[in-house]
């Protein structure tokens, strides 16, 4: 193993050992893993359509099949992991932004989890 991989690899075991941290991660931890059992259990069930780019003008443009929403939890989970890897480096450092990162990661994972909501209990 190359040298800077294993500091990076200390540095990493570091952030495990902020408490506060971890409960916000392990909180998002599992509004994500929530939002993949909602899609998961209610997937037979939701139409041929579901809304999802609400951003989108009204109308078929919105529409994705049940499949894309997936990628809620998924975006959620990819913020929480670069996250994590951004945190290590800075975790003794700056505790103000780790804190920020943090909160950042259940904000996310928290709406997300209300998207899919929403958007489960509007079409079923």
């Amino acid at each position: 193993m190359s040298t800077k991989l294993v500091r990076f690899l200390g540095r990493l075991g570091v952030v495990w050992e902020d408490k506060w941290l971890i409960s916000w991660w392990v909180t998002s931890t599992v509004l994500i893993v929530l939002q993949f059992a909602l899609i998961a259990y209610f997937y037979q069930v939701l139409p041929g359509k579901v809304p999802l780019f609400y951003s989108l003008r009204w109308g078929e443009g919105q529409l994705v099949s049940p499949l894309s929403l997936f990628l809620v939890p998924s975006f959620a989970f990819l913020v929480l992991f670069l996250n994590i890897f951004l945190l290590a480096p800075v975790v003794k450092n700056k505790k103000f932004l780790v804190m920020l990162l943090g909160i950042f990661c259940f904000l996310v994972s928290f709406l997300g989890t209300i998207a899919v909501a929403k958007i489960i209990s509007l079409v079923i």
